[in-house]
């Protein structure tokens, strides 16, 4: 209890929770001696929580001399440490005291020729010029809040600090827990779509599943048995994106550009950029899933309303179907084309808002319930409104009933006011409402319908549309049902 030992032992199964107050702690909660606690394999969880009063090691019993002599040198180095610090900071405040007595009894007088010295070379040691970087890549990597923009800018930097010939930046599928290509400078096209790494395979997987980065200085002296391919360059290098322990993904680079190995500095530099750009990452992806959460909702809600009604069941998964075949026509990137797929199938999610008296009549509308129903764009265009990064779509669902002449609603909107987008969903939308069956008229004719559409080429549609529309049912002559087996997949994911 005089606190003059400098390590105590306590059996927590003989003594207890209260043996911690016979140590007699001081007000800043810290014991006067390191503690050493022993107990059973049995009831070590129970006892897991002592490390919070500061107990120091928790050995299980029974206990043998190489357990206890290794505790006890733990203690003694972490004592010694501990002592010494305390002799620094002493020390430190000292000569903060000494400095600032100096500072207010000699006047200080700049002498430029020193501070030219000491503002270049190696007083400007290699540590200040990382931190600066590191602010620099902040203040870069924080600047946008696009998602593809950002891994533009990882790569994009990454390269240009070790001057690599390729990189790539890998992200986690937190689904099925694979790394896939999202950015890539260097690999083909092909490679990047088709590349999808399991955790511990390869190098990716490595550093995935290590949570440490890799150097590998040669790669001949780099096969491991799960990835026993040789690399065409001498040298490569794979970083986890750690954020607060979650793994987000894993960049790497490869092959410098004058053939060399990369360095031990240039692993440092990479680290600390990682460490930043996982940060920004982290803030972006975690938007992207949770919007990705919130569309998948909506989908899911949007469909569900549908298949109540047994006159519009399968309507979006039709325009959608539509849609997708009059892209690959106008050859859309797969990007737009994912874009045109979620827009295709939300298009009339404004209708959950209408009443069901409305939607349901079987008879010719009212004024008053025709501008109601009008207005489910915009119902549709408010639900999408969170949704930060789906502009696009949020655009084509309020628009998909304009006319390419400008006398649609809801804004009267012509021509290249209008997305691709909204133009390719407005003729899919209208063809299927046409030779599908609704409660008020029957399913017209599809040769009938095809006419209509070409009929109104260049007023309600847009020419390039309608002529890409006209070649997908000359080629393939698809029918509805044939386009909604190659759609059900998509759709229902």
């Amino acid at each position: 209890k005089s606190g003059r030992f400098a390590v105590a032992l306590i059996d927590f199964d003989l003594a207890g929770w209260s043996s911690l107050a016979s140590l007699d702690y001081p007000s800043n909660g810290h014991p006067p001696c390191l503690v050493i606690g022993l107990v059973n394999p049995q009831t070590l969880n129970k006892y897991q929580a002592a490390r919070h009063f500061k107990v120091h090691e928790l050995l299980e019993k029974p206990l043998d001399s190489f357990k206890l002599q290794s505790a006890l040198q733990r203690c003694i180095q972490f004592y010694q440490l501990k002592q010494e610090n305390i002799r620094l900071h002493q020390t430190a405040g000292r000569l903060r005291m000494e400095l600032a007595h100096q500072m207010l009894n000699t006047p200080w007088i700049p002498d430029p020729g020193r501070i030219q010295e000491h503002s270049s070379g190696p007083f400007l040691d290699e540590s200040v010029r990382l931190s600066r970087r590191e602010k620099k890549w902040k203040r870069l990597l924080h600047s946008t809040d696009n998602l593809d923009d950002l891994l533009k800018l990882i790569i994009e930097t990454a390269t240009r600090e070790c001057r690599a010939k390729q990189a790539s930046v890998m992200l986690m599928d937190r689904v099925d827990h694979k790394l896939e290509i999202r950015r890539a400078i260097g690999l083909a096209e092909e490679i990047i779509e088709k590349t999808r790494v399991s955790v511990g395979q390869g190098p990716a997987g490595y550093v995935a599943e290590t949570r440490k980065p890799l150097l590998v200085q040669d790669s001949l002296d780099y096969v491991v048995s799960n990835w026993p391919q040789r690399y065409q360059h001498v040298s490569f290098a794979s970083l986890p994106l750690l954020c607060a322990g979650e793994l987000i993904g894993v960049l790497n680079v490869t092959g410098k550009e004058n053939g060399e190995a990369f360095t031990e500095d240039e692993m440092e530099s990479l680290t600390a950029f990682t460490s930043v750009a996982a940060d920004a990452l982290d803030r972006l992806v975690l938007g992207e899933e949770l919007r990705k959460g919130y569309l998948a909702t909506l989908k899911a809600l949007a469909l569900a309303i549908e298949r109540k009604d047994p006159y519009t069941s399968g309507h979006s998964a039709r325009v959608c179907a539509y849609s997708l075949a009059i892209a690959r026509k106008m050859h859309l990137s797969e990007r737009e084309m994912a874009t045109l797929e979620a827009a295709s199938i939300l298009h009339d999610i404004g209708k959950m808002i209408i009443p069901y008296h409305i939607l349901h009549k079987p008879g010719p509308l009212t004024e008053e319930e025709n501008h109601v129903l009008h207005r489910h764009p915009e119902f549709g265009s408010d639900l999408l409104g969170c949704l930060r990064g789906y502009e696009i779509e949020r655009d084509a669902v309020r628009h998909h009933h304009e006319w390419y002449d400008g006398s649609g609603y809801p804004d009267g909107l012509r021509g290249e006011q209008l997305t691709l987008c909204t133009r390719i969903i407005a003729v899919a939308d209208a063809y299927d409402a046409m030779t599908t069956q609704r409660a008020y008229r029957s399913a017209k004719d599809i040769e009938i319908a095809r006419r209509e559409i070409l009929a109104h080429s260049g007023s309600q549609f847009d020419p390039a549309v309608v002529d890409a529309f006209r070649h997908v049912w000359e080629e393939e002559d698809l029918l509805p049902s044939e386009l909604l087996e190659e759609a059900a997949t998509t759709v229902g994911s």
